[in-house]
């Protein structure tokens, strides 16, 4: 869950679950949009352990996304919802910028959402576990819903 990239049926996919601070996420949101995609779906788990300053760190998140070309923002639990706020009004429309406190649920959008030839960067801090919205995504390409 550190840095892994695969192909998962004719969509790229970047595994980055493990760990989450806004200079980490700015990196692979950098990756994510220098990638050859019909698409680019950023699913970003809150980042936890930034003390007073992280709704403002999110916000900044957020923003770097829109300005950084994310054709699609989904947000994971508490302060990631200031990622998408920011994000809506740095530009990006409020049909492509989401929030869920579930990363089940973010996982079961995510996959109603990639197209073969889409790219997506799944990050976000351990505790927050969005590998279960990569794992949702996966089972639902393979049958194995869960």
């Amino acid at each position: 869950m550190r840095g892994e990239r695969f192909e998962h049926r004719g969509v790229l996919v970047y595994d980055d679950c493990y760990n989450s601070n806004p200079e980490a996420v700015r990196a692979m949101l950098d990756v994510l949009r220098d990638t050859q995609a019909a698409k680019r779906i950023a699913v970003l788990g809150e980042m936890l352990e930034l003390g007073r300053s992280t709704e403002t760190l999110h916000r900044d998140v957020g923003r770097y996304a829109a300005e950084s070309g994310i054709d699609v923002l989904v947000a994971i639990h508490g302060a990631a919802y200031a990622s998408v706020e920011a994000a809506r009004s740095a530009g990006l429309p409020g049909g492509a910028a989401y929030f869920f406190d579930d990363p089940a649920e973010a996982g079961r959008l995510v996959r109603k959402l990639a197209q073969p030839g889409d790219a997506i960067l799944f990050k976000g801090s351990r505790g927050i576990h969005v590998e279960r919205a990569l794992e949702q995504f996966v089972a639902s390409h393979d049958g194995s819903e869960t």
